[in-house]
């Protein structure tokens, strides 16, 4: 149900970026941070998204909803609190707004001031020569597919890595649980190859082709294993039955929200 209603309010939300571009420059005029960490935000945080709090599954829902959902290679005992004590960080109102102008022209820029004077020159990525390699999944929320395959084609000197896990999200490149076997492994001998040392080796024997421009060490990007190297520390034992039917309801949650914001474009 969610990943339905997602899919009918995104492409909503897209058309509407040129009106959101105005309504964010106008209403943010001298608004200079977003979501800042405040004492008072932290205490919040601290109590909900506590691992004991009996209500913690908002906060991880909170996280898959932004980011897309991996609930196996997350390590929720270990994992929530720490990215919590940090959440919200603050941004700059300028890059929401670089982002959406982004969406807006399709280009990739510098921020646009509407001021010959201020602006600079747009970028120009085919004279781009550094080696570059990019990897990117397929169930990452915030980093679609296809821009990073038409940035990719832009850039001569990129290779594209494109991972065999299916769920990988946005935070597991931090944080999941076989996050060597699936990716740093691969970046490693990368990194190696460039600077004439040897590859290192993963844990599992389960390969993928990658889609590369020159011949680089080969890439072995696995599935998750679990003899992987834990990444965290060891959880405490939890219920799987209880800790699912929890989960299933707050996706319920999720979506009934979901659809309320759908209404609410249309």
């Amino acid at each position: 149900m969610t990943f339905v209603l997602l899919k009918t309010m995104i492409p909503r939300v897209i058309n509407n970026i040129p009106k959101l571009v105005e309504i964010g420059e106008s209403s943010l005029n001298g608004v200079y941070e977003l979501l800042p960490h405040t004492e008072a935000s932290g205490s919040v945080f601290d109590i909900v998204c506590n691992y004991n709090s009996g209500i913690d599954d908002i906060c991880v829902m909170l996280l898959f909803f932004l980011c897309g959902f991996d609930q196996d290679q997350f390590d929720k005992a270990v994992l929530l609190p720490k990215i919590f004590q940090y959440i919200p960080a603050g941004a700059s109102t300028k890059q929401f707004l670089h982002y959406m102008q982004g969406v807006k022209s399709g280009e990739f820029r510098q921020y646009d001031y509407y001021n010959e004077t201020l602006n600079q020159e747009i970028m120009t990525l085919p004279k781009i020569t550094t080696p570059i390699a990019m990897f990117y999944s397929e169930n990452d929320w915030l980093v679609s597919v296809l821009d990073v395959e038409r940035l990719a084609d832009q850039i001569p000197n990129s290779e594209k890595h494109l991972l065999e896990y299916k769920l990988f999200n946005h935070i597991d490149y931090l944080f999941a649980k076989d996050a060597y076997n699936i990716l740093y492994v691969d970046i490693i001998n990368i990194l190696n190859y460039y600077n004439g040392l040897g590859n290192v080796s993963t844990t599992t024997t389960t390969t993928t082709t990658t889609t590369t421009t020159k011949a680089p060490p080969t890439v072995t990007t696995a599935l998750p294993d679990s003899t992987s190297p834990d990444l965290t520390t060891d959880v405490s034992p939890t219920t799987p039955g209880a800790a699912s039917a929890v989960f299933s309801s707050m996706q319920w949650v999720l979506g009934i929200v979901t659809l309320v914001i759908v209404k609410m474009l249309t």
